[in-house]
């Protein structure tokens, strides 16, 4: 390291107009103030901590020894007096306590000072000096190699990575999330195009039996404005900030200068609100029971919001919540926090697959022949002999001029497009720019807490499938893995867990290694979509989010994730 030092401060004094030998030996003599500088810092820093911990430790011993010295319980000897007269023992005790329990203790304190202080420092400055250059030694312009060459080409691999670093920020810092809500400049989506629902008046409408109505008819206050979440945010109570006082560890270990050393003590009490820098959003991760809604009966709000009292002791993720400071949480439901159409206007030819579900023979001998039900009859058999599964909903994808030519065609069609119409044209915009440029942003941000809703209810609607259950399904798969992919599993203050299965009665998902894009596209094959055109957004999605996230880390921890050989998930082959 100070050798590359030296080098560039050779070329920059060379550019200066200094010839090479001048250069060199000015260069030489600024390397050695450098480390006579950091001889000077290492010896005030051993100073600094000496006027600061021999204050402390010779009254903090004299405390914790005197006390029982001055009742006889310290000694070698464990044979005199009964209890009562131990005090007797004074005049012996104290003399052993002063001359060899203090300087014991005073000599531990000094052994880690001087480790931790003086050895450490001055090995560093010893392989500084081992680490330059001799004198005799020559300046050569070094020949580049392949991967300086790979360097300096524009998509190097430096620039690779400083480019993952950036588009990684997105799923670290709030302003992406504020951008997502509030839109604005350079923004891909507009203000309102997501609305966040109040946790809190999510769990009274589950207490009243209530139904979840699509966005356009929930009242105001059931959504948390961004000002209000800012509020809630900014309200975080004040905590010892040991995240900072790790970073201040790791940065004196390296060395550091008096003013590192300063700040790694003043860590040690600072405080400050919200220091596991999270965000008052929980996203939720939940199967529709039905194409037209997905919970009409209100059964999985009950399910969801049971769930969420009783973890944590009995105090509920809301509790945590308030204890670290957050008065409420602002809620993504696609259901509530997205433009949606009237399920009113949903119909059950829709999504009938009776029609697909028959043979050949019994499709055109039901529709008769010679006549346009006939043709449509053809046309379906045809359909599904040239696909291996037909989706649910196949009938309500044929077009209009298809349609028409079916047993009551007309008004079929007339059914679909007020379907269809049933919200506006704006409306379906904001829906999309919602899919498209912020559903990442919900599972994936590393400070926004997501729960997986696993379970279903134990009633579920007449004709549902009970084999798409949440591990089948496309989107609830890719919801769970992206919320593996940045978010932490220990928290320093906050009382809960960043990502929430349900199915887990102490209120924290399994750990499990990130899921690659090859991963995901294997886990997609096996998935069931509603609508098959949503399996190459979903991937397209996820290649994009994995690939920012894991390509902007520099270190994977695995700390407390139980690897398992053969494990699907958690084998440490995958970390290879």
């Amino acid at each position: 390291m100070d050798e590359e030092r030296e080098l560039d401060g050779v070329g920059k004094l060379t550019e200066r107009g200094l010839d090479p030998s001048t250069a060199e030996r000015t260069a030489r003599a600024l390397g050695g103030r450098r480390t006579m500088r950091r001889l000077v810092h290492g010896l005030a820093i051993l100073l600094l901590q000496l006027a600061i911990m021999i204050p402390i430790l010779i009254p903090s011993n004299m405390i914790t020894f005197t006390p029982f010295v001055f009742l006889g319980i310290i000694g070698v000897d464990t044979i005199g007096p009964c209890d009562g007269l131990r005090w007797r023992r004074l005049p012996v005790v104290l003399p052993i306590a002063l001359l060899f329990d203090l300087p014991l203790a005073s000599w531990i304190s000094a052994m880690c000072i001087l480790e931790c202080c003086i050895l450490h420092p001055l090995a560093r400055t010893a392989y500084s000096l081992l680490a330059r250059r001799p004198s005799s030694a020559k300046l050569e312009a070094p020949n580049p190699s392949a991967s300086d060459l790979e360097d300096s080409h524009p998509l190097s691999s430096q620039s690779r990575r400083a480019s993952s670093s950036s588009e990684g920020s997105r799923y670290r810092e709030h302003a992406s999330i504020w951008s997502a809500l509030e839109g604005g400049d350079g923004s891909e989506v507009r203000c309102g195009d997501v609305r966040l629902l109040s946790l809190a008046w999510l769990l009274a409408l589950a207490d009243r039996g209530g139904v979840l109505p699509r966005r356009q008819e929930l009242p105001e206050e059931a959504f948390l404005g961004v000002a209000r979440l800012r509020q809630i945010e900014a309200a975080a109570r004040r905590a010892i900030d040991r995240r900072g006082f790790v970073t201040a560890l790791e940065a004196l270990a390296k060395g550091t200068s008096i003013l590192g050393f300063l700040g790694f003590w003043t860590s040690a009490f600072r405080r400050k609100r919200n220091v596991d820098g999270l965000l008052p959003i929980v996203s939720i991760s939940y199967c529709w029971l039905e194409a037209a809604h997905p919970d009409r009966e209100g059964r999985q709000l009950q399910l969801l919001c049971r769930k969420l009292r009783s973890l944590y002791g009995g105090r509920g993720l809301l509790g945590a919540c308030r204890e670290y400071g957050f008065s409420d949480m602002g809620v993504f439901l696609d259901w509530g926090s997205g433009y949606q159409k009237d399920p009113a206007l949903w119909r059950g030819w829709m999504a009938d697959t009776a029609l697909y579900a028959m043979s050949d023979a019994e499709l055109r001998r039901g529709l008769g022949g010679g006549d346009p039900e006939r043709m449509a009859a053809e046309r379906t058999a045809a359909e599904r002999h040239s696909y291996e599964a037909l989706e649910e909903g196949s009938l309500y994808a044929l077009s209009e001029e298809s349609l028409s030519m079916m047993a009551g065609g007309d008004r079929m069609v007339a059914e679909r497009r007020a379907y269809e119409q049933s919200r506006t044209g704006e409306q379906k915009a904001a829906f999309g720019r919602m899919l498209h440029h912020t559903m990442d942003l919900w599972y994936a941000h590393a400070a926004v807490t997501v729960v997986l809703l696993t379970q279903l209810p134990d009633e579920l609607p007449a004709g549902f499938d009970t084999t798409r259950t949440y591990e089948s399904r496309g989107w609830t798969t890719f919801e769970r893995c992206s919320a593996e992919l940045s978010h932490p599993f220990r928290l320093f203050s906050a009382g809960w867990k960043l990502v929430i299965d349900v199915a887990d009665e102490a209120g924290g998902a399994k750990m499990r290694l990130p899921a690659t894009p090859a991963r995901m596209e294997a886990l997609l094959a096996k998935c069931r979509f509603t609508n098959g055109a949503d399996k190459g957004t979903v991937l397209a999605l996820y290649e994009q989010t994995a690939a920012a996230i894991l390509g902007s880390l520099d270190k994977l921890s695995v700390a407390g994730l139980p690897l398992v050989r053969g494990d699907v998930w958690c084998s440490p082959s995958r970390l290879a």
